[in-house]
């Protein structure tokens, strides 16, 4: 059966409208577009007086890089402070930890010993005075016992500065000692004589001194020999060990002045009670109001031995568990404020969070920052994008992931490759300011690209050709 002639034509049309369709789907699909930068806003979260810019638009920051400075007198002041706060818990929490010194034992022992005196003293002058009270024809002989006590006390006292001055002496020869030898070995000469005399030296260096003919500077072992001409001395490194009886000089200089505080302490109670008397003999009518006082000041006298000797026990005990618990406590949160002190100065040096450009700075020395404000902007250069538009008939050949070329007008000798990250789910018109290959009036979606830029030529707002292949 013969084909029909129309029909034939019909189907060479069909035939050349497809030809033409593949033809056209095979050759690349240019498209422009503008390339963008992930953009960060940099400002500060406390805000202050700007004190340096460091960086300018257009400069390239690495990260970590200072950008801004703004005024941290008052922060570092702060965390100055919370420094020695905590250093002062430490501290505390490590002298409780090791307990207590000698030292510390020696003075608690010596205010001991102070009040001891002192409670002597006063619960004596209650007694006599409720003595007297009770017996007024007593107070001459108590007077004369009194009297005698006092120069007693006062001789003893007298003798209490002897030793002391006795010990400070002590004191002073063994840090003079301790300056001189406590520090390690002493250099000590132990021969300067004729080479024709060195019999009395080591062997080892009459040894070395036959080995080394001529002039000589040297150190065998722990003997320094110098030689020059005929000449000779020989020093040795000497490790003296101070006498125990110059060592205890200080422990001795506490203790001695320990005695003069209580010496002084039963002096004074002599004395008040002298004067106590005194003013019973001549006062004779007011002994019931100095009976009251003399008993009142005994127990506070009392009070303060009790708490000189329970000062004293604490010491010899050492600091309960629940003590460290509350100086372990205090130490802790004495760093918490130590470490939020940093955290706001650290907050006043505003930094690169990455490396980027620089594409804008609104800030400059002397101006007042505001909180949260942006100061600069910041753009990610290592990653840039790219946003086209096509049209609905070549979408069907796009897919997420696909590589694409890219070309940047400036820059024609630069060839990248790019991926696809983002296709638009609905269609939109084409922005005004990106070139479009059709009429305008045709309905587009937007391709977004992501394009790495390791060298960092591409920037923002460069025109960029894309070439797909569908």
């Amino acid at each position: 059966m013969k084909a029909h002639p129309a029909c034939l034509a019909v189907v060479i049309l069909l035939l050349s409208a497809c030809a033409s369709v593949q033809a056209a789907r095979q050759e690349p699909l240019t498209y422009t577009g503008f390339v963008e930068a992930q953009a960060l806003t940099i400002a500060s979260p406390t805000g202050g007086r700007v004190m340096e810019v460091a960086v300018e638009a257009g400069e390239r920051v690495e990260a970590g890089a200072v950008l801004i400075r703004l005024d941290d007198r008052l922060a570092r002041q702060k965390l100055l402070q919370a420094e020695a706060k905590v250093a002062e818990a430490q501290a505390r929490l490590d002298l409780a930890k090791a307990g207590a010194t000698a030292e510390q034992l020696t003075a608690a022992e010596a205010l001991l010993a102070q009040a001891q005196a002192a409670r002597a003293g006063a619960c004596r002058i209650a007694e006599l005075a409720q003595k007297l009270q009770d017996n007024p024809q007593e107070l001459n002989r108590q007077v004369s016992a009194a009297q005698a006590q006092l120069r007693a006390a006062d001789a003893a006292y007298r003798a209490a500065l002897a030793l002391r001055d006795a010990a400070r002496k002590g004191v002073e020869r063994y840090h003079e000692l301790e300056e001189t030898y406590g520090h390690g070995p002493v250099l000590y000469p132990i021969f300067t004589g004729d080479l024709n005399d060195l019999s009395q030296l080591p062997s080892i260096v009459q040894q070395y001194l036959a080995e080394h003919p001529g002039p000589v500077e040297a150190q065998i072992q722990n003997y320094v020999i110098v030689r020059q001409g005929t000449q000779i001395t020989v020093s040795q490194y000497i490790t003296v060990t101070l006498p125990v009886e110059v060592k205890i000089a200080p422990a001795q200089y506490e203790k001695a002045e320990a005695g003069v505080k209580s010496a002084a302490a039963a002096r004074d109670g002599a004395r008040s009670v002298l004067a106590l008397l005194y003013d019973l003999r001549d006062n004779p009518t007011d002994i019931r109001k100095q009976v009251q006082q003399a008993e009142g000041q005994c127990r506070i006298a009392q009070a303060n031995e009790s708490a000189a000797q329970a000062a004293l026990d604490g010491l010899k005990q050492g600091a309960t568990a629940e003590e460290l618990a509350v100086l372990e406590a205090a130490l802790r949160q004495a760093e918490a404020e130590r470490l939020q002190a940093q955290v706001e100065l650290e907050r006043l040096t505003l930094r690169a969070p990455q490396a980027g450009l620089i594409l804008e700075r609104s800030i400059e020395p002397g101006e007042l920052a505001l909180p949260n404000a942006a100061l600069l902007t910041l753009a990610d250069l290592d990653t840039v994008y790219l946003t086209v538009y096509v049209p609905n008939v070549h979408l069907g050949a796009l897919r997420i992931g696909q590589t694409v070329s890219v070309r940047a007008e400036s820059l024609p000798d630069l060839e990248l490759s790019g991926e696809i990250i983002t296709i638009g789910q609905e269609a939109i018109f084409p922005p005004a300011n990106v070139p479009q290959p059709d009429e305008r009036a045709s309905l587009v979606f937007e391709v977004r690209l992501r394009i790495p830029n390791p060298d960092q030529r591409l920037r923002p707002g460069m025109a960029a050709q894309v070439t797909l292949l569908p």
